[in-house]
């Protein structure tokens, strides 16, 4: 525990010192890596987008990528961790896995608080306002998922479930930006120390998932098991609606963008990215027993995401 608080309060005075300055860090690099925008890579945006909008196409996924990390750990990760730590879920838990669960709630509430202040000082810094809202839609993506479920109680195991699949993907998208030398080192360090944690929670909720499978009763089972795949691709699900406006902001034609999105994220794409990003969910999944249910298999085998 002692260990626990002085890592949170170095990583907190870290994050305090090094705020991104433009006069520090010069104006010539990215905000994210080129490689994690898939539209940067269409022939299109390279021919039409000069200097400035380029490097503008990088600080709105920044921006994205950010809003993301705000919704996801405050309005679908933690109200999940809190039922974790206040045992109200139908799991047997330790000590240690309530303790365990109160550290993830402060490490994903700091995620957010430097997500909004990074945010705010690449706003100011830069002068580019971000084109997406504060509202990513993670959480209402979900939600829409589990309109359909019958009672509270299967929605709260659904986002129980739903926390433990995010929770274990994340780690394969915090893995690039760290290493990128083009990108500033105020958001690679950002990113690498979110990554450090979210190593943690990945562990931990790899060795939660066989107690709340063997935890949930048939009927329950029968109906969260087919939303694995939905699960697994609102996760990675890119945000088009944002990109749409961004990309029309640049003063490129309606066809132009619809090409653009429609070429940089074709289905195929899709599944590829949320079967790698979710190659390690899908181990835990086998090795707790819960692919052996005919519904969950069948329903991620129909969505392309079985080896």
């Amino acid at each position: 525990m002692e260990r626990d608080r002085w890592h949170r309060a170095a990583t907190v005075r870290a994050a305090a010192q090094r705020r991104w300055d433009p006069r520090a860090e010069g104006t010539g690099r990215l905000f994210f890596s080129t490689s994690q925008v898939p539209v940067a890579g269409h022939l299109l945006l390279r021919e039409r987008l000069e200097g400035p909008h380029w490097r503008e196409l990088h600080i709105q996924h920044f921006y994205r990528f950010m809003a993301l990390t705000i919704r996801l750990e405050q309005y679908v990760v933690n109200p999940a961790v809190l039922a974790l730590a206040h045992r109200e879920v139908p799991v047997e838990l330790r000590d240690e896995d309530v303790h365990g669960a109160h550290r993830i709630y402060v490490d994903e509430g700091y995620h957010a608080l430097e997500a909004v202040e990074l945010m705010s000082d690449v706003r100011h810094g830069t002068g580019v306002a971000p084109v997406i809202g504060w509202r990513a839609g993670i959480d209402r993506r979900l939600e829409e998922v589990l309109a359909d479920l019958p009672d509270g109680r299967t929605r709260a195991l659904a986002r129980q479930l739903f926390v433990v699949v995010s929770e274990t993907m994340i780690s394969a998208t915090l893995s690039a930006v760290p290493h990128d030398e083009e990108v500033v080192d105020t958001v690679r360090a950002a990113i690498a120390d979110h990554a450090v944690d979210e190593g943690r929670h990945h562990r931990f909720f790899a060795a939660y998932l066989p107690r709340l499978w063997d935890g949930l009763g048939t009927s329950d089972r029968d109906l969260l098991a087919p939303l694995l795949p939905r699960f697994m691709s609102e996760f990675t699900a890119p945000d088009l609606a944002g990109l749409r406006r961004e990309l029309t902001g640049y003063g490129l034609s309606g066809r132009v963008v619809d090409t653009v999105c429609e070429e940089s994220y074709p289905p195929e794409r899709l599944r590829a990215e949320t079967a790698a990003t979710g190659a390690a969910t899908l181990r835990y999944l086998q090795e707790c027993g819960a692919l052996r249910h005919g519904r969950m298999s069948d329903a991620l085998g129909a969505a392309g995401l079985l080896p």
